[in-house]
């Protein structure tokens, strides 16, 4: 847009007589885009496989068949590198980006991305469908782990069309980032600003979850469960808590970082302070002394996939007491599926998602019920306690109608719960491992024999990459992440080759 001043002169009558009068007006006059030159002609196609110019010939098309105000909002999650590396399962990686965009959304509808391309690997989504401002999208782009900025003319024109210095990010960089799944990205705090998570719990549960967690247990509407048994804390005691929440289902697992003989065993120990508090009278000492807390909670969208890792803050054993962390201590809880697959054992946010995508909320036997009714170390208040709250009639019922629509919210999106989560397993977990030359070529949009050329060629880029010049050679992600530019410099990609 641009404005002209125009002189616009009106006649005023004065009594008898008429006087003249000069008013400036200033008129928004809709301009096209500055031209810039044409765009080099398209390389020749290669068979089975997508070359930058084409992707971005292919997003400018789509661009152009979009309005302005959809246009701001386009951007692109690309899975190209997965296509030219002919590691196929696009369509696995496609529901990974349609699960993990409705993961992050604060909105009430699902929504799903846009395949425009034929390759099925340029998947448009629009950022204002999940609740992401253009500004928080910005911040994506200063955080981006495998960042770049396309300065071709068609991908300065389409920068220029989304007015986003990344319209295009890669989908595995973009939910790695985004959920805070690895050592380089956990304590970003970009996934709690995606989904508008306050710093404390108590905020937390007000704001996010809409319920006053002391007036649900004052009126019995939590059902709890506890045990010594637990996947990811092994050799623990655990307590599971489920409730309702405004938007459907909230669950919250409070660990130890001792075994069961110890001061905050939960077979020692059953009773969150909450509990303890009953009715605003602390009637039992026996209060659960947790080191680590996870909160798993319904999204507005149906999907039970809302992460919360939290501590129970200083000295206070109170789920209300403490504040959102980034990652799990491993003294308490180990991520048992990522380390056997060689990733560190700490769980991050990104990491919650694999565990409860089958299952959201994950089937858990009491044992503190038996366990207070059964002996003479807990009184009559107490006895009376667990039967409030240890129900697992009423737990195991809560547990099932979340799941059910958890999988029906997932089955809209075209998402399978009968495999393992498609965002970490089908896009995060690509990213994090040891590269090989051909992982690393497809984020360069080259064939491996064109990467090892350019590579050889280099100086500075060579010393970092050029393990990958050697059969069986890799390098670690954080290479990847943390040389990227270096790489685009000295390789020159993502600029036009007349």
């Amino acid at each position: 847009m641009r404005f002209v001043t125009l002189l616009v002169f009106l006649g005023l009558f004065l009594g008898c007589g008429k006087e003249k009068v000069e008013k400036i007006v200033e008129v928004e006059i809709p301009t096209e885009p500055s031209p810039i030159e044409p765009p080099p002609i398209l390389p020749p196609p290669v068979p089975n496989f997508i070359t930058f110019p084409q992707m971005e010939q292919i997003v400018s098309n789509d661009l152009n068949s979009l309005n302005q105000a959809d246009r701001l909002n386009a951007r692109y999650l690309l899975g190209c590198n997965f296509y030219n590396q002919g590691s196929g399962r696009l369509d696995f990686r496609f529901s990974g980006v349609n699960k993990g965009i409705n993961s992050i959304s604060t909105e009430r509808l699902l929504t799903q991305a846009v395949s425009i391309d034929p390759f099925n690997c340029v998947w448009r989504v629009d950022i204002s469908e999940f609740g992401v401002s253009r500004s928080l999208w910005r911040e994506f782009e200063r955080l981006n782990l495998v960042a770049f900025i396309s300065n071709s003319v068609r991908g300065i024109n389409n920068r220029f069309l989304t007015q986003a210095n990344q319209p295009y990010a890669w989908a595995s960089s973009f939910f790695t980032t985004v959920q805070g799944a690895d050592q380089l990205s956990f304590d970003n705090g970009l996934y709690y600003k995606f989904l508008e998570q306050p710093k404390t719990n108590a905020a937390f549960f007000r704001e996010n979850l809409g319920i006053d967690l002391n007036r649900e247990i004052a009126e019995e509407r939590i059902h709890c469960a506890g045990n010594g048994s637990s996947r990811i804390a092994i050799g623990k005691t655990r307590g599971v808590c489920v409730g309702r929440s405004d938007d459907g289902f909230f669950m919250f697992t409070s660990d130890t970082a001792l075994g069961e003989g110890g001061a905050d065993s939960i077979l020692v120990n059953p009773f969150i302070f909450e509990i303890a508090n009953f009715g605003g009278n602390l009637v039992t000492d026996k209060a659960f002394d947790f080191q680590a807390l996870e909160v798993i909670y319904s999204l507005p969208n149906g999907l039970v996939s809302g992460y919360r890792l939290a501590n129970s803050g200083p000295g206070i054993p109170s789920i209300l007491g403490g504040v959102a962390e980034f990652i799990a201590p491993t003294n308490v809880v180990l991520d048992v599926d990522q380390a056997s697959l060689g990733f560190a054992a700490d769980i991050t946010l990104g990491a919650c998602q694999n565990c409860h995508h089958q299952e959201a909320g994950i089937n858990f036997n009491d044992a503190v019920y038996d366990q207070v009714i059964g002996t003479g170390a807990f009184n009559a208040e107490e006895k009376d306690l667990a039967e409030r709250f240890f129900r697992q009639d009423s737990f195991t019922a809560d547990l099932r109608s979340a799941n059910r629509v958890h999988s029906q919210s997932l089955s809209e999106l075209g998402v399978s719960t009968l495999e393992k989560d498609p965002v970490v397993t089908g896009l995060i977990q690509p990213l994090r491992r040891e590269l090989t030359l051909e992982d690393v070529a497809g984020y360069t949009f080259l064939t491996p024999e064109e990467f090892s050329r350019r590579l050889n060629g280099t100086n500075n880029a060579k010393l970092i990459f050029g393990s990958l010049l050697t059969p069986g050679g890799k390098v670690q992600f954080s290479d990847l992440a943390e040389n990227y530019q270096l790489l685009i410099d000295d390789l020159l990609l993502f600029i036009d080759e007349y």
